[in-house]
């Protein structure tokens, strides 16, 4: 495994990226994470994918703090993206079923997809809610 500088180290903590999966991060390889919030901990997946990063979240459940933790992650994926010094950035909210949650990311041109899931995870399809960012410098 490639040596990761601090600021690499940090933007991966910050995200909650457990330091064992920092090797399978770098390869591609979509790796769970704890993102911390005020109520229980959202549970996500990351990985650097050639020039981009993906920082998803799979589950999130923070009633009355879901718009702040949603910048929050935002951040922490901009952060770990900078730090990686990758072009682009795919943010990915997987099943968003509260409404205005839904809609703010609708308005700020996130696009609802439906996508096949692995057999190891269950097989069938599912909804999410992506946008791909450019990273400036």
């Amino acid at each position: 495994m490639p040596r990761l500088s601090q600021a690499q180290q940090q933007a991966l903590e910050s995200l909650g990226v457990d330091r064992k999966n920092y090797g399978a991060f770098l390869t591609g390889i979509l790796v769970p994470f704890e993102f911390p919030t005020e109520r229980s901990p959202a549970i996500g997946l990351a990985c650097r994918d050639g020039n981009r990063i993906k920082s998803r979240l799979l589950l999130l459940n923070d009633p009355g703090g879901g718009l702040k933790t949603l910048s929050q992650f935002r951040t922490a994926s901009r952060a770990l993206a900078k730090a990686f010094d990758v072009s682009e950035l795919e943010l990915f909210g997987a099943a968003v079923t509260n409404p205005k949650v839904r809609q703010m990311l609708l308005r700020n041109l996130f696009a609802v997809q439906t996508i096949s899931l692995q057999a190891q995870l269950g097989g069938g399809e599912l909804e999410i809610i992506s946008r791909v960012f450019q990273v400036g410098a």
